[in-house]
């Protein structure tokens, strides 16, 4: 189990690092979509799948998004790459067609286009059975209706990977899977004002009698729980990464900002307290695990091992950790904190929204609790029961 990068890798991901300390650091508040620095990491080659080298593309995208963390680029646009990269490109690389893929994979690769997944429905979140957005067949044609919400990337893609129940009668097996170009007669896109992430544009779409060839469709007739599956095990265990590179830069900064304040009269800095030090260590501490469990999970994953267990295990762990991380580097600004100093106000509401994205703690663990027994070591020996 080796997490080490190639020497290609570990220039690629300084390179990353050099960009987003140089050009994608914000020095205000988000205020929406950033074309400009999606280009910039769309020239770096963050969104590049190797076909030689499938599984090995999805640890690269995701160093690569930690790196793009670690210079203080915007969690918002690393939410939105990494919902384009996970959510639609991966998928359709795993599972499409080569007319599919030919179609969609250069644009999606190169940036020039960008994907959405769309899932959420005003009335079903985590519950896919109860998605209620429809498809039905007319001839070499699919006629989709429906409305989905909470869509990331909505209002700016130029493609959806979209989820509707094809087979009423066969719960979560009777969904299906389809390619949406957004500029298709039928669909309408509305942004969602959202609280934090605003680099991450939220939108609804509207599907009124939306024709599709039915080539549209990615995998088979009720085939749209594997192609969720598969969006779900690269997003739940990769698309955090860039939020774990964010707070080790949020954890820097702190650092330098608690050794510069000295209150009147002391000689000694903030950071020369006690209770200081135990925060930031165990700030640390809490990012050091999350960073290699997500590891592990990525290696779970691309090795074909556990595609279920690990990235629930993953998300609800490593959003949780970056949550605390950004509460308790807010608490330790104190008054400049609420002033935003060095963004951190905007890192709390930032980190608060993705405890929710790709499924709630709550939704996690009954994915970890229900494949438990799979995971566990077989007790032997004497003391077995």
């Amino acid at each position: 189990m080796d997490f080490s990068l190639s020497d290609n890798d570990r220039a690629l991901w300084e390179s990353a690092r050099r960009l987003a300390l140089g050009e994608l650091q914000l020095a205000g508040p988000a205020s929406g979509f950033d074309h400009s620095a999606w280009n910039r990491i769309s020239e770096l080659g963050v969104f590049q799948v190797d076909p030689a080298d499938t599984p090995g593309a999805l640890a690269r995208t995701t160093h690569l998004l930690e790196a793009l963390g670690t210079g203080g680029a915007d969690r918002g646009l690393l939410f939105a790459a990494g919902a384009h990269f996970f959510g639609c490109l991966w998928p359709l690389l795993q599972l499409g067609t080569p007319a599919q893929r030919e179609l969609w994979g250069p644009p999606l690769e190169s940036g020039r286009a960008i994907g959405a997944l769309a899932i959420t429905e005003p009335e079903a979140g985590s519950a896919i059975s109860a998605l209620s957005t429809s498809v039905t067949t007319e001839g070499d044609q699919v006629v989709l209706h429906g409305h989905k919400t909470l869509v990331t990337n909505a209002t700016v893609a130029q493609v959806l990977l979209l989820i509707a129940k094809e087979f009423p009668n066969r719960g979560s097996l009777g969904l299906s899977a389809f390619l949406v170009p957004t500029n298709t007669p039928g669909v309408s896109l509305r942004p969602i004002q959202t609280i934090g992430l605003e680099g991450a544009p939220s939108g609804e779409v509207e599907l009124n009698s939306v024709r599709l060839p039915a080539t549209s469709r990615l995998g088979a007739a009720g085939g749209g729980l594997g192609v969720l599956l598969a969006a779900m095990q690269a997003e739940r265990t990769a698309i955090l990464a860039g939020f774990l590179g964010a707070a080790e830069f949020d954890l820097a900064r702190c650092d330098h900002y608690l050794k510069s304040r000295r209150r009147t009269g002391e000689q000694s800095s903030l950071a020369d307290h006690q209770a200081v030090q135990h925060t930031l260590a165990e700030i640390r501490c809490r990012l050091e695990s999350a960073r290699w469990l997500l590891y592990r999970g990525l290696w779970e994953v691309t090795q074909g091992r556990d595609r279920i267990a690990w990235p629930a295990m993953v998300k609800k762990c490593v959003s949780e950790a970056v949550y605390e991380c950004a509460h308790d580097i807010q608490c330790l600004y104190a008054g400049a904190g609420w002033r935003n100093l060095n963004r951190s106000a905007t890192a709390v509401q930032d980190t608060m929204a993705i405890l929710a994205a790709s499924g709630t703690t709550e939704v996690q663990l009954n994915t970890i609790a229900s494949q438990l027994t799979k995971t566990l070591v077989p007790l032997t020996g004497p003391g077995a029961p």
